[in-house]
């Protein structure tokens, strides 16, 4: 371990954060946990207006 250890894991810890954050928007999972969600909210929605109709 060692006096250097902090650094060394600091260091490995920004090169990870470097590489999540630079990866393409299609790429990141919240992205499409996102457009799910909002795909459902609108089927939601249209299932909603066609029942008030009725």
């Amino acid at each position: 371990m060692g006096i250097m250890a902090p650094k060394i894991e600091s260091a490995e810890a920004l090169k990870a954060i470097a590489k999540e954050a630079s990866k393409a928007w299609y790429l990141k999972p919240e992205i499409w946990i996102g457009i799910v969600a909002n795909v459902i909210a609108i089927g939601a929605l249209v299932v909603a207006v066609i029942a008030l109709q009725k």
